[in-house]
């Protein structure tokens, strides 16, 4: 771990409609007088660490929808990715809840992905699939 200087920004726009939630989101971050001979994860894709001091920037587009089909039954769809590092996030997360509100089903759908990383010369790829039970008092 390498203590860094950096600034973010970030802005999203939220819209409420009668059934539907949507909310894309931006966000800037900025690393600067990054020491020498170090490697900033998810912010570099490099062979080897950088033997100069730098600056390093990482951007971020998001975009979150929410459905409510029924009083018990909704739907979460969350896309991001990032540059100049490409890295693809994509969630879908669906719940149902039945017996006036004691049980709950979800199902979570993940799936992240990158560029191809000069180190290894393989992509980051991953997908998970998960269903939770919850029951409430």
């Amino acid at each position: 771990t390498v203590p860094v200087k950096h600034l973010a920004f970030a802005v999203s726009i939220e819209k409420k409609f009668a059934f539907f939630f949507l909310m894309p989101s931006y966000s800037y971050r900025l690393l600067y007088d990054v020491p020498a001979n170090t490697h900033i994860l998810s912010y570099e894709n490099e062979e080897a660490p950088k033997s100069e001091i730098r600056d390093l920037s990482k951007q971020q587009t998001n975009l979150i929808a929410l459905f409510e089909f029924t009083e018990n039954f909704n739907m979460a769809l969350i896309l991001s990715q990032t540059s100049p590092f490409i890295q693809k996030t994509a969630s879908n997360i669906w719940n149902w809840t039945l017996g006036g509100g004691h049980h709950r089903f979800t199902l979570k759908i993940l799936h992240t992905e990158s560029e191809e990383l000069i180190q290894t010369k393989e992509k980051i790829q991953v997908s998970k699939a998960f269903i939770e039970y919850a029951f409430q008092f």
